[in-house]
Formats: C-alpha cells, sequence, structure tokens
C-alpha cells in the first residue's frame, strides 16, 4: 500500500511487505463502511529467514524454537505499520504465529465472508488469509 510501506526497505534495498500490505485494505474497508473502534489481528503464516531451523539457546524462549518444527508465537508490527495513517492508531494490536510451511503462493489478501461472525452486534470477526511475502513480488 502507497504510504504504509513505501519507506519501509530492508537491509538489501527491496520493499519489505507482508501481512502489513494484507491487513492494510481490509481495515481500511471495515472502519470506512462500519467504523471499527478498536481491533485484534492474529496472523499465521510461514516462518521467516531469521527464523532458527533447529532449537538453539536464545534470550526469548519463543524465538529460539524451530522455525522449521513449531507454530511459534512472535511480535509483528502489522497493527502499527496499518494504523499510522489515520485515528486507529493505539486500537490495533497484532500478533504473528509463525508456521513450518514454506511460503509459496501468489495471492493477496482473500476475505472469506463465510467465516465472518459477528458476536452480540458489536464484535466482528473477518477472516482473510493470504501468503507472506511472495502475493506482492507478482504484483
Amino acid at each position: 500500500m502507497a504510504g504504509m510501506s513505501a519507506n519501509s526497505f530492508g537491509a538489501r534495498g527491496r520493499l519489505t511487505v507482508g501481512e502489513t500490505n494484507c491487513i492494510t485494505p481490509v481495515i481500511e474497508i471495515a472502519h470506512r463502511r462500519v467504523g471499527v473502534e478498536r481491533a485484534i489481528m492474529t496472523t499465521v503464516h510461514a516462518y521467516a529467514a531469521g527464523q532458527n531451523l533447529i532449537d538453539a539457546p536464545s534470550r526469548e524462549f519463543r524465538r529460539g524454537r524451530s522455525g522449521a518444527a513449531n507454530l511459534v508465537p512472535t511480535s509483528t508490527g502489522a497493527a502499527r505499520d496499518t494504523t499510522r495513517a489515520h485515528e486507529l492508531v493505539d486500537k490495533f494490536h497484532s500478533i504473528a504465529v509463525r508456521a513450518p510451511i514454506p511460503s509459496d503462493r501468489s495471492p493477496t489478501s482473500c476475505v472469506d465472508l463465510t467465516l465472518t461472525r459477528v458476536v452480540d452486534s458489536t464484535l466482528v470477526k473477518v477472516m482473510a488469509w493470504y501468503d507472506n511475502e511472495w502475493g506482492f513480488t507478482n504484483r
């Protein structure tokens, strides 16, 4: 999304994209159409290059777990980066769960409306699935 991560370049000068670019249109449309007071996002996606392939000592226990053999909860800046441009700053939280699968699909964010749920008319769960980074290299 231009304006959201256009200035976020990785160590090799490549634009870094991923869950931020997938969740931004989803949260933006939800906020414009029905309003969002606060939101929580859990992203489950392929493990990243910075993760250990085997269990190893680490200052943070979760970071020491093998990405190739475990579902590993970790932090993500997707909510912070997504809300940088509007009034949802500090009202949107996110966490990532890295899964031991390769990242080789090409879609971007796909909202699955059949899995959308409304609880007590004030809580809405939206299921959007996507590939972590590969989809954006194809756009």
